[in-house]
């Protein structure tokens, strides 16, 4: 069988740690000694939509990217690869659409134990239904599991109710959410549900081209999370409105975005401002971030470090993994 372009590559290290800058003391974000880390977009289609949402609200993804390939598919593909972190989000991953090729749970019974595999979801979904097979997945494989509550979509109580289930039947979870204004006021009660169930809450902060928090927001957010961002996040300009100083970093060598036609990106924030319009504002080439397609053998990854980056990070995906530094501290 011939070996996988990255399989050459494999280097085993031991588990550590990365803690998100931004969003310190709130959110942690766990990554494991396998070289690669991957974010996965197997479906861009949702049954939810939020109105900040820059997938399918605003970003209109599942018209631009229809085609998708089976849970089977993309684990084969996977499981060619070395070790690897896969962050799967979308679009609802337990979505279940007719006619649709991706099934999530086709995709936990084929995936290997080698890979660990970070899984986002809106908890939309029937619990008993999908128990029995998600627990059996979990006890089988590597996996962590983060629930994103949007409070426009769906109430806390059913919401939380469901997450209390899932881990008596032993799936430990974390709960997330978007910091937009309009949950401000009810972030405080919110952490209290979330503290008194025992569940981790974690809230991100919001990232737009068209937006941007005012002293005030990010004084309430500073004192609710701790922190919100430092020092080096103002230099390396996450605001977008702010022009970005240029930046180095190992995107599209170490780390990697894949959506669901198997087109590979080098960063999450790269293949938004090549396909988003909510991104007009820093509109690029493909030909500055696609790295081929994982199934039709074009995916080659760079054997570089980028250099000079001039486009703005996403905050956690881009941030976490693939490390970016200012130029301007480089010595």
């Amino acid at each position: 069988m011939e070996r996988h372009i990255l399989d050459a590559n494999y280097v085993d290290i031991k588990s550590s740690i990365y803690k998100n800058r931004i969003v310190k003391k709130v959110y942690d974000w766990v990554v494991y000694g396998n070289k690669h880390k991957i974010v996965c977009y197997p479906t861009f289609k949702c049954n939810y939509d939020c109105p900040y949402c820059n997938v399918r609200t605003r970003g209109k993804m599942p018209e631009k990217f229809p085609e998708e390939h089976s849970g089977k598919e993309w684990a084969d593909m996977f499981n060619r690869l070395e070790p690897s972190l896969i962050g799967l989000s979308g679009g609802e991953l337990f979505l279940e659409v007719p006619g649709s090729t991706w099934s999530i749970r086709e995709f936990l019974e084929n995936i290997d134990r080698k890979h660990i595999v970070a899984i986002t979801s809106n908890l939309s979904w029937d619990t008993d239904k999908v128990l029995p097979w998600l627990t059996k997945a979990r006890s089988e494989k590597r996996i962590h599991i983060t629930f994103s509550f949007h409070p426009s979509m769906t109430n806390i109580e059913p919401f939380l109710e469901k997450m209390k289930i899932l881990r008596k039947n032993g799936i430990v979870s974390t709960a997330s959410i978007v910091a937009v204004p309009a949950v401000f006021s009810q972030l405080e009660s919110f952490k209290q549900k979330f503290d008194a169930a025992g569940i981790r809450f974690a809230v991100h902060t919001f990232l737009d081209p068209a937006f941007k928090y005012t002293q005030e927001q990010k004084d309430f957010l500073i004192k609710f999370n701790g922190t919100i961002r430092d020092k080096e996040d103002d230099e390396l300009s996450f605001d977008f409105d702010n022009e970005p100083v240029p930046k180095n970093c190992v995107a599209g060598k170490d780390y990697y975005l894949f959506v669901p036609n198997g087109d590979a990106y080098a960063c999450q924030s790269g293949f938004f401002c090549v396909n988003s319009p909510v991104h007009e504002k820093w509109r690029a080439n493909k030909s500055e971030f696609h790295l081929g397609n994982v199934f039709d053998n074009t995916f080659k990854p760079r054997n570089f470090t980028t250099t000079n980056c001039k486009y703005p990070c996403s905050e956690y995906c881009d941030r976490a993994y693939a490390k970016p530094v200012a130029v301007s501290e480089k010595k």
